[in-house]
């Protein structure tokens, strides 16, 4: 969605542009000045869901056009024809509000996709120790079929209201500590500094936001066993054995100190 924008940008120089969201989407594009934002969840059926048909179009597009070197945003380019522009301020667009804050980090291991996470064990420790370090918010791992970010009984985890509180949380921070998932991406277009956790997938993806961004990241990647990392879009059998069981064995490996002394070059 993130990665979309400059491309949608360029098209409503020429166009009107009106997207097609889910609600726990449309907030973050309500705010964007160029576009129109609909919700669709009340008027299409899971079954015949046609977000499902387009996200299984642009899956196969993207290896069709290849996953890398290009960028997604230079894969939206190509798909709808449009040229990227030269220069794009994210926080211009996404617009969020700077407040005065003691120094926090931001922590989240835990993606959507089970088998782009940390164990839990390992997640909790890691928490702990950057907590020991600075303040550190601890995102939980979001429900997305919700309007909201769902709430967590825990005292440790930050509830945001909705997507733009979490741009807010996520823009003052000191910086961000995340597996590969959607606040690893905020911070990277956000230009706030950033650690990234990959297994199953890699460090590369976040450079296309170097391009816009005074970005400050540094990627840790797991370690490979009996598998060649990144695979997530070879389809190769390490990964198809790891989503089968659930969880990556590179993620279950995955170094707590690399992890800290990435942070402690941040900040």
């Amino acid at each position: 969605m993130i990665s979309s924008l400059p491309a949608i940008a360029s098209l409503s120089k020429t166009d009107n542009v009106t997207v097609m969201a889910r609600k726990y989407y449309s907030g973050m594009f309500r705010d964007v000045a160029f576009l129109q934002a609909a919700g669709q969840d009340e008027m299409l059926k899971p079954r015949f869901d046609k977000s499902y048909w387009l996200a299984e179009w642009s899956s196969r597009e993207e290896i069709r056009l290849g996953y890398m070197p290009k960028s997604r945003m230079e894969q939206f380019a190509e798909m709808i024809k449009t040229e990227l522009p030269e220069h794009f301020d994210y926080v211009e667009y996404l617009a969020p509000r700077k407040i005065e804050s003691e120094p926090y980090l931001v922590f989240c291991g835990s993606a959507v996709e089970k088998f782009r996470s940390l164990p839990e064990a390992k997640e909790r420790e890691l928490y702990e120790r950057l907590s020991a370090r600075m303040e550190t918010v601890w995102l939980p791992r979001v429900n997305i079929y919700r309007d909201k970010i769902q709430p967590f009984n825990s005292e440790h985890h930050f509830v945001a209201g909705n997507l733009k509180e979490l741009t807010n949380l996520i823009y003052n921070a000191k910086a961000v500590v995340s597996v590969d998932s959607g606040p690893l991406n905020l911070a990277c277009a956000l230009g706030v500094p950033a650690v990234g956790i990959f297994g199953v997938t890699g460090p590369e993806t976040m450079e296309q936001y170097a391009r816009y961004s005074d970005l400050k990241f540094i990627g840790v990647q797991g370690e490979p066993v009996k598998c060649k990392l990144p695979c997530y879009r070879n389809y190769d059998n390490g990964f198809q054995q790891c989503e089968s069981r659930g969880s990556a064995r590179c993620m279950d490996g995955m170094s707590i100190p690399k992890i800290l002394e990435a942070v402690n070059q941040l900040c």
